[in-house]
Order: C-alpha cells, then structure tokens, then sequence
C-alpha cells in the first residue's frame, strides 16, 4: 500500500471514529444489532452450572437482576471459563484488608459448579442510557477496569451490552460503509 493510499485510509478511519463517537449509543444497537454480544438476564442465584450450559449457546454476558429488579453484576462467558479452569488456581482475599492477602485455592470443579451468579460476579457494572453518547461509552471503557458496559433504556431495563469488540465490530463496518462509497 502506497503512503498516498494510506493516508487516505487514515484520514477515512479518523472521519468515520469522530462520526461514530458523536452519535447515540440506542442509534448504533438498532443499526447494527446483529453485532452485538449476546446476553441474558439472570437472578443473584442462577446456578453457574447453568450458565456455563447457556454459554455453549452462545451467550456471551449474563446480566444479574436483584430481587428487586436492579442490576447489581455482569458476568461473562469467559469469566465462567476462568471459573473452571481455576478449579486449580481460583484466587480468593482474605482479611485482615489493611493487607490485602490473596491467597491461591484449589476449588474442585465439582465445586465451582455449585457457585451461584453472585459469588462471581463482577459488582456494581458501569450503566449508560442508549440516550447517550458513543463518546460516553468510550470514556467509560477507556477509564474503567471493566471494558464490558450494560446499556438501559430510560427505565433502567437492560437492552444490550457493549465492550469493546463490539466497538471494534462496529469502527469495521462502519469503515467498510464508508471506503464503499470510493469505489
């Protein structure tokens, strides 16, 4: 590839980052559903048996509901992987906290199976509403340790999750749109 021919790639992709981060993150979920991760709700004690089962299935994040129905933990397909395979090295803290002990565990997989979605999950999962913001969505994933972000709908209901190689899929597509209209 030529450095002219580079250039212009480079200047598309900036072009085409700065329109996607300027639109709403509800705009982005209907156009391009089909990219997004697949995802489930769940209670605080759905059996990790069976999201390991639902995973195989190809859902990629299960979203954990209280009983009062507010979203309290994120947990995806692999931290179910991770789970099972810590059935050798499953890190766990201990008190006292003022020095933080991590200890490794040897948990049987057997044991690991019995966990309930709570025990695993990721707490206290960054929400945006689908009235914000790509740039928001970006923010948030560049500032936050979690790069996985549940999208509400004004309610506070749950209609998608973003991370991103979701983003990724979209910059993609969203390029592929634009260097079409070159040819």
């Amino acid at each position: 590839m030529g450095r002219e021919k580079f250039e212009e790639m480079e200047k598309v992709f900036f072009a085409v980052l700065e329109k996607l981060q300027e639109r709403g993150i509800g705009e982005i979920i209907k156009k391009h559903k089909d990219l997004l991760p697949r995802h489930i709700i769940v209670g605080e004690v759905a059996r990790v048996r069976d999201l390991i089962i639902s995973a195989f299935d190809g859902v990629e994040y299960f979203i954990v509901m209280s009983r009062k129905g507010k979203i309290v933990g994120l947990i995806k397909d692999t931290d179910l992987i991770y789970l099972l395979l810590a059935g050798e090295t499953h890190y766990t803290t201990f008190p006292p906290m003022d020095k933080l002990s991590i200890r490794r565990e040897r948990i049987p997989i057997d044991v690991a199976t019995q966990f309930v979605a709570e025990e695993v999950m990721r707490k206290n999962p960054i929400l945006l509403e689908e009235a914000d913001l790509v740039v928001d969505l970006l923010h948030h994933m560049r500032m936050s340790r979690s790069h996985a972000i549940i999208v509400v709908d004004e309610k506070g209901k749950p209609i998608a999750v973003m991370d991103e190689h979701t983003f990724l899929k979209l910059m993609k597509e969203e390029m592929k749109a634009e260097l079409s209209k070159f040819k």
